[in-house]
């Protein structure tokens, strides 16, 4: 079986699995209800997957008589591209009914002299600093302005709010940056278990860099500006696109838990794109490419505290063939 151990964001995200003789549960979790958009709905054996703009999380609902009004309800939205009050616990769809609220696609409360800010960081060792100051928990105590506190050892859910308080501590600082956002089946495998995304987002940052090149047969150094990405859910250090993809669709193999025993597994992602975004948009519903927006940072704020005590901790999913961690 797998232990838990807490994890040090210091560490990479992609460590070997320790195997001990013991599985050790580190959370409870309640059931919850709050209105979410289904984007994807799909079959897989004996219940139906579905993929929501308002988390990360890919939720399941059993096919059955008694969820079949609800699933009927899933697939209608789907279609109109409407939200739904959803309430699951443990991963699991419980209820699903209908709900006045409109999802809120417009950016009403502009934000001002954002496009005077720095494009670009002056140098890798300045943005070195500035995404280990990003990773480190005191620096929201600090700038906390009511917005929240991420909490980057719980990485199951919530990466929308992460990236959105991140810029927002970045724009305190002066500099611009962008969201990168990766969309699929997703694995990403950390020194516990392999979580689980149908979406995952972080902040891309332009940096000017020494490059070396040759011109006229001679070395010469050369100033130029690339993307990095600052994702403390992997790591403290900016990394470059083709790293965090990487770290978003891993296919290391992975110790499942399945009546008592651990089996090894590969994982078996499946990527369907990446793209860049203003850094104003807070989530997207990949469905129909609506982008939505917080920039007075209240739907930030209450993800943030909602998670802001959570810790990773694995229950076997509805199938009992492999470690699924929830809230």
């Amino acid at each position: 079986m797998a232990t838990m151990t807490s994890c040090n964001q210091d560490r990479d995200m992609n460590e070997t699995v320790s195997i001990t003789s013991e599985v050790t549960s580190m959370a409870k979790s309640a059931e919850e209800s709050s209105s979410m958009t289904p984007f994807d709905i799909k079959k897989v054996n004996d219940n139906y997957e579905v993929s929501f703009a308002e988390s990360a999380m890919i939720y399941s609902i059993v096919d059955n008589s008694q969820n079949s009004q609800y699933i009927q309800k899933l697939k209608e939205a789907l279609k109109m591209g409407v939200p739904l009050l959803i309430t699951r616990e443990e991963g699991l769809i419980t209820n699903v009914q209908t709900t006045r609220e409109k999802r809120n696609t417009t950016n009403y409360t502009p934000e001002y002299g954002y496009n005077n800010l720095t494009e670009a960081v002056e140098s890798m060792k300045k943005l070195n600093a500035l995404a280990l100051e990003l990773s480190n928990k005191n620096t929201y105590i600090y700038y906390e302005s009511s917005h929240g506190i991420p909490n980057f050892n719980f990485r199951v859910d919530g990466c929308y709010a992460r990236a959105h308080r991140m810029r927002e501590i970045l724009k305190s600082k002066g500099y611009k940056c962008e969201k990168v956002w990766i969309q699929g089946d997703l694995r990403a495998v950390t020194n516990k278990v392999t979580i689980r995304w149908g979406y995952h987002v972080a902040i891309a940052v332009k940096v000017t860099e020494r490059i070396r090149q040759i011109q006229n047969g001679k070395y010469v150094m050369l100033n130029a500006t690339v993307k990095k990405i600052i994702d403390p859910a992997f790591q403290n250090m900016p990394m470059d696109e083709k790293t965090w993809k990487d770290k978003c669709t891993n296919t290391m193999p992975t110790f499942y838990h399945v009546n008592g025993k651990s089996v090894l597994t590969w994982n078996n992602p499946k990527f369907l794109q990446l793209i860049y975004t203003n850094s104003n948009v807070y989530t997207i519903n990949w469905r129909n490419n609506t982008r939505n927006y917080d920039n007075q940072y209240s739907n930030t704020r209450q993800v943030l505290n909602q998670y802001k005590n959570s810790i990773e901790y694995f229950t076997p999913n509805v199938t009992g063939l492999s470690f699924n961690i929830y809230p």
